[in-house]
């Protein structure tokens, strides 16, 4: 049986949100300290973009039979042109231009 822990996946979203805030892209423009050494391990890539947040799925905190269950989808490129994506744009995009667009979800 699957169970979704809401709080505890709000709970992670805004801890990311603040991580970023103060260390990757926030109110004060882009601040990473780790951008040489991320820019560096990518040079071969010519449409890297800069500042590009992560997107946790609204029900990420899963439990099946009590287990803690995760699917972790990773990339380098997010397959759209820009640098300085935000959390809520990024989420926006996965969902709504690639989920529902594409018929990964239902609207509503």
């Amino acid at each position: 049986m699957l169970q979704f822990d809401e709080r505890k996946t709000q709970a992670r979203i805004q801890r990311l949100k603040q991580y970023y805030e103060k260390q990757v892209l926030g109110s004060q423009g882009f601040i990473c300290q780790c951008y040489s050494k991320c820019r560096e391990s990518v040079r071969s890539i010519p449409n890297y973009y800069t500042g590009q947040l992560s997107h946790i799925g609204s029900k990420y905190d899963l439990r099946k039979d009590g287990r803690e269950l995760r699917l972790i989808i990773t990339g380098i490129s997010y397959g759209h042109d820009g640098d300085y994506a935000t959390m809520e744009q990024r989420s926006r995009l996965v969902v709504e231009d690639v989920g529902v667009k594409c018929q990964f979800l239902q609207s509503g």
